[in-house]
Formats: structure tokens, sequence, C-alpha cells
């Protein structure tokens, strides 16, 4: 009878410590995934304003025919674009590209792993409108985000075929960047990406 009592005891003991554990972590978890959404939420959020800041600056350009200026806004002024961009909302932000004009635009190999599945998508009609995944080094945790560039109409001045690029543009490009990778681009194809960064608990 006492060998039973003992034994019943132990079993309830074992059940509410197993409770316990499941509650407080189905707890942690739920306080992860909304820390997770919020954040996904202001990467993407972020990545859509920089992406109109840039884009209403080369839309202008290129509308009164300055393709030079284009050109120049399109490397060096959205460089500075981006920069500003980030200081002012305290996150990292900024462009990357497997074919990148500017070397600060070179991805790591995670962002290169993406920027081709990219790739693949656009080819198979099936491009996604961004990405992200939770990145861990040793006990820290990190949101990347990336959404990609689709090439349009006016990004061929600079971007497209050497038929499709004026002969100016070809010049700032031949001086500042001798080894451009960034051209031959059709419309619908994926220039690159805007990545974000932010932390995560």
């Amino acid at each position: 009878m006492k060998t039973t009592k003992i034994i019943v005891i132990s079993l309830f003991v074992v059940s509410f410590v197993s409770f316990q554990m499941s509650y407080f972590k189905s707890f942690a978890q739920t306080k992860t995934d909304g820390e997770l959404t919020a954040k996904v939420a202001e990467a993407r959020k972020t990545a859509d304003g920089l992406m109109q800041s840039v884009r209403g600056v080369l839309v202008e350009l290129v509308k009164d025919g300055k393709f030079a200026e284009a050109a120049d806004a399109c490397s060096t002024m959205a460089q500075d674009m981006t920069k500003n961009y980030a200081e002012s909302k305290e996150i990292e932000v900024y462009r990357v590209s497997l074919k990148y004009r500017n070397a600060m635009n070179r991805p790591d190999k995670l962002e290169k792993r993406q920027l081709k599945n990219f790739d693949k998508q656009a080819a198979e009609n099936t491009l996604v409108k961004d990405y992200y995944e939770v990145v861990k080094s040793g006990n820290k945790r990190e949101l990347l985000y990336m959404k990609p560039l689709i090439v349009q109409g006016m990004c061929l001045k600079c971007h497209g075929s050497e038929s499709e690029i004026p002969a100016d543009v070809k010049k700032i490009f031949a001086v500042n960047y001798p080894k451009d990778k960034a051209i031959g681009y059709k419309v619908g194809d994926v220039r690159g990406a805007i990545t974000v960064r932010m932390p995560l608990k």
C-alpha cells in the first residue's frame, strides 16, 4: 500500500513538472513568434521605404532624359541614400546583387544563396515578394530579411544590353566602375535585393 502511494505521488510530480515545462516552453515560443512577426513587419516597411525613396529620384531623372545623372544616382547617390536611411531608422539596411556594380553591394554567403533562389523563382514565374530567416551565431539570433529588386524598363539605360546603354553612361561606368558586372539585364530579371538585418532576443 505504501509503495503504491509513493508511485502515485511520483507519477503526479513527474506529470506536474512536465506540464510546467511544456507551458513555459509554449509561452516562450509565443513571445518569440510575436517578436519575429513584429520584426519582419518592421523590416518589410523599411525595405519598401528605401526602395520608394531611391526609385523616386531615378524616375524623375529618367523622365527628364538625364540618363547620365540617373546612372550616378543609381550607384553613388543611392549608396548615400541607403546609408542615411539606415541611420535614420537605426536599422542595418543595404542593397546586394550577384552582378554588382559597386563592391559595397557584394553579397555574403547567405545573401548569395537567396539571390540565386530569387533568380530561379523568377525564371519559373514563382518569385516571392520577400524572404526572411532567423540566423543564429553562438547565443545571438538575428533576422535576415531580403526583398528582391526587379528590373523595370527604365533600368535598362544603366543595366541593359550594350546597345541599350547610352554612350555617356558607358563613359561614367568605364571610369568609376571598370570591373562593372551590372549589365545585360532584361525587364523582369532580379537585379538584386534590399537586405535588412535586425537583432532578435
